[in-house]
């Protein structure tokens, strides 16, 4: 079982969604994944999807509030609202809280109820509540902020922030911390078009404000503590068995929905015989194994055809099995799109076989560190329970 005892004493951690917020609540609470939500932990309440944290923010409750060490962190708006869609686009039981429901991350992030989410988090309401913050909401919460106070992080100056955390407050981190809840597909900042970055800036104005106001402010102590010893152990590959105990697996990198909704039964069976029964517990390995059987499987079913090779030629390189599952999803799309009706006897359903599974041993790769002085060796493996 994965350890979740909550923190303790005075320390009151508020966990804005898609700020680093999982990666910070393990390190503190030296554990596998986040705790639950609890006092010390303000985070969201799953169930009514309202945040937990409004009550710090409420004027009456300040002189209370006062005896604790309140910190948070806090993220570039832009770059919140992507990694937030992108994580979110399978999660239906979040999604489908927008009404239209939306497609891709333009009409996402042009939604006014997905804006100044920041904002709205601190403030304790519902995840796209309906009801927009104001101007008023915003000094408020600023004026919380400066004289309770509460400490804030900045996503950007992540290891200066936790180092900050540090000495606030009563917490103890570890030198040694893995990084957790990686997005696998995502874009660039850069790509996104003019057009949108201004929506995209008009929607989420008050969490701009409240997001530089912060960052001023922590501007003039991060030189006190770039010197931390943290150590930052980064691995898309460790959260890949946990996310494929809850979605479809191909789901986070293809848009044939049609395709995924025909073979549904054979991709469920497909994950639960490599958790359940062969009990892989390694996320390369998963995933290497994961595209060789797809591979396997279209093969069998469309033996000798366009599509079987071209599912063939893009396995055939598997370096980077995660890379190399993305480049399948372009692959099923782009045949799809390109062949029209011609191609859809290919919708035919694929049934699933155990004498498929092509179980890939693969070489362990060391986790990415933010630091050229030393290496530090993997992490206890990620597991659902």
């Amino acid at each position: 079982m994965v350890k979740t005892q909550p923190m303790e004493g005075k320390d009151i951690f508020i966990h804005i969604p898609k700020t680093g917020g999982t990666t910070v609540n393990s390190a503190i609470n030296k554990t596998d994944w986040q705790t639950e939500q609890s006092f010390f932990y303000r985070h969201i309440n799953k169930q009514t999807k309202y945040s937990a944290s409004g009550d710090i923010f409420a004027i009456e409750n300040f002189d209370k509030y006062k005896e604790y060490n309140v910190f948070t962190m806090l993220r570039d708006p832009l770059d919140r609202l992507i990694s937030e869609y992108y994580f979110l686009r399978e999660r239906k039981n979040y999604i489908q809280l927008l009404s239209p429901e939306p497609n891709n991350f333009t009409e996402f992030a042009s939604n006014p109820l997905t804006g100044n989410y920041m904002l709205n988090f601190l403030l304790g309401r519902r995840m796209y509540d309906p009801q927009q913050p104001s101007e008023d909401d915003l000094k408020q919460v600023i004026e919380i902020i400066d004289t309770l106070p509460v400490y804030v992080g900045i996503f950007e100056f992540f290891a200066e922030s936790l180092e900050y955390f540090k000495e606030n407050t009563g917490i103890t981190l570890d030198n040694d911390i893995e990084v957790k809840r990686m997005t696998f597909n995502r874009p660039e900042k850069n790509v996104i078009s003019d057009d949108l970055l201004k929506i995209i800036h008009e929607n989420n104005s008050l969490d701009y404000a409240l997001y530089e106001h912060c960052y001023a402010k922590f501007e003039k102590l991060k030189e006190k503590y770039k010197k931390n010893a943290f150590q930052f152990a980064k691995s898309k590959y460790n959260h890949v068995i946990p996310y494929a105990s809850t979605f479809l697996f191909f789901e986070f990198c293809i848009d044939d929905k049609h395709f995924l909704k025909q073979n549904q039964s054979f991709f469920v069976m497909l994950t639960r015989y490599l958790l359940d029964t062969i009990k892989i517990r390694d996320g390369r390995e998963f995933t290497a194994t994961w595209n060789a059987t797809f591979d396997e499987a279209v093969s069998r079913h469309f033996p000798n055809s366009e599509f079987s090779e071209i599912i063939f030629e893009t396995v055939k390189s598997n370096e980077d099995p995660l890379k190399t599952t993305q480049e399948l999803g372009a692959a099923v799309d782009n045949f799809f799109k390109i062949n029209g009706k011609k191609v859809n006897k290919y919708y035919k359903r694929m049934k699933f076989d155990t004498s498929m599974v092509k179980r890939v041993a693969v070489i362990q790769a060391r986790p990415t560190i933010d630091s050229s002085k030393r290496r530090i060796g993997f992490f206890k493996k990620l597991f659902s329970n």
